[in-house]
């Protein structure tokens, strides 16, 4: 019986993720969504009920019911027309119309009329969608490559697809054959030719062909990054490379993954940062830090809401007031905002063109 209801729960959480309901819940947690760019100029002069991160160059936006996108200058270049709708993933994008998906390509043109009762992203070259009450795997011409006889699917990385069925997980390739068997309690997706999973209540890696390259030894594990990937072990954070070897030992209280060669890392309640050597290149000083992207990074400072965009050498950028900012910028954009409270709130003022 608990197996059971742990399968519902699972079902229900990746229908959401399919079809878009997540992406939308956290989406409209937002109002008074502006872009701003690395020196803290917002692109669009009036804000927008809500707002995704920029991917591929547009970013989708709400426009009280409906949605569309805009692209990197603030201009509306798909009118809002949809009742929802996600960001765009190898050049298309899921929308919505009455009951059904679809996918549109950057003109706004349907290059996948809506047909499915539930859809995800293009990834890998391939999305899962069900119609006619089936789980099946399309290109993106909308020809069917093979269908999910079992288990729930999930998006193909570097070839493979996670498969989970009974409370066991394994991995699907692109004709559909179980390339690992299911036999892990949980696993993430292939990064860097490895993938995370655990057995027994501890993590390890396997390679693509399901063979442990890292015995399960870690409490928790994330997947690769920048040849290093993040693990708990004796309840304090460190990083492993390819070969299982610790190469910077476990010793932090929080970290997160590496990114551009650095990675953010908390130190007696402070974050900073440091490189693939273990040195601190940035001294924690921030209550809150993020990955770098784009060569600078998002940190949180000492004061509510107040927040700071800083190079690589730790010099502030520019600072803002406000309740939401991304983790990282996006095609040279961060989406920031006003989280929904009781009574309201006012938008602090932003920089404009």
């Amino acid at each position: 019986m608990k197996f059971r209801v742990i399968a519902i729960l699972m079902a229900v959480f990746l229908l959401l993720i399919f079809t878009g309901h997540i992406l939308q819940a956290t989406v409209a947690s937002l109002t008074s969504v502006r872009y701003i760019n690395k020196k803290g100029v917002a692109i669009n002069k009036t804000p927008f009920d809500s707002g995704a991160a920029f991917s591929e160059g547009l970013a989708q936006v709400r426009v009280g019911a409906l949605s569309g996108y805009i692209d990197t200058s603030g201009k509306m270049v798909i009118k809002p027309q949809f009742e929802h709708s996600s960001s765009f993933s190898e050049g298309l994008a899921l929308v919505q119309q009455g009951k059904l998906w679809g996918y549109i390509d950057k003109t706004g043109k349907f290059a996948l009329p809506p047909q499915f009762s539930q859809a995800a992203p293009f990834s890998d070259g391939l999305a899962s969608v069900t119609k006619g009450g089936k789980w099946m795997f399309i290109d993106k011409a909308g020809n069917p490559i093979f269908e999910v006889p079992q288990g729930l699917p999930s998006s193909f990385s570097e070839g493979l697809a996670l498969n989970s069925l009974s409370s066991k997980c394994g991995y699907m390739d692109k004709t559909g054959k179980l390339a690992i068997p299911r036999k892990f309690d949980q696993a993430l997706r292939f990064s860097e030719g490895l993938a995370a999973v655990k057995v027994e209540g501890r993590w390890g890696y396997i390679d693509k062909t399901g063979q442990f390259a890292i015995t399960p030894q870690f409490e928790e594990a994330s997947p690769f990054a920048d040849g290093l990937a993040l693990i708990t072990l004796n309840g304090v954070q460190g990083y492993v490379d390819k070969t299982g070897n610790l190469a910077i030992r476990p010793q932090f209280q929080r970290a997160l993954n590496f990114s551009e060669g650095l990675a953010a890392v908390e130190v007696e309640g402070k974050w900073g940062y440091i490189d693939k050597t273990g040195k601190t290149v940035i001294k924690p000083q921030f209550s809150w830090a993020q990955n770098f992207a784009e060569g600078v990074a998002v940190v949180k400072l000492d004061r509510q809401y107040q927040r700071a965009i800083i190079d690589r050498t730790g010099k502030t950028i520019h600072q803002f007031t406000m309740h939401f900012a991304d983790a990282r910028f996006h095609d040279g954009l961060l989406r920031i905002g006003m989280q929904k409270v009781t009574g309201g709130g006012r938008l602090p003022p932003a920089k404009r063109k």
